[in-house]
């Protein structure tokens, strides 16, 4: 009877919010370090704003319940301006549901 080798199992290395220490993504969004970010984000000229300085939906321009969206999840941690987006949350909503 033969013995089989055991291969020993890889450990994937940690990506996006495992590197920064969060056990989900859901904590990172809840983090100070996403909270600065974002807040950074929606003051800069990446986003959109009416005349009162409001920040507006890239794609419906409402003003109401901003939330800012990834384009990708790589970067996680240190997002650049590029890779954000930000969407009502109907938008932000619908965006996600093409991505499924």
């Amino acid at each position: 009877m033969k013995r089989r080798k055991r291969r020993r199992r890889r450990l994937k290395p940690k990506t996006g919010y495992g590197k920064l220490g969060f056990a989900s993504y859901a904590d990172y969004l809840r983090s100070d370090l996403w909270r600065q970010k974002r807040a950074e984000f929606i003051a800069s000229d990446w986003v959109k704003k009416d005349l009162m300085g409001k920040p507006l939906c890239d794609i419906c321009g409402d003003w109401r319940l901003i939330e800012v969206h990834h384009l990708r999840y790589d970067h996680l941690g240190d997002e650049p301006f590029w890779d954000l987006r930000a969407l009502c949350k109907v938008c932000h909503h619908h965006e996600h549901s093409l991505m499924a």
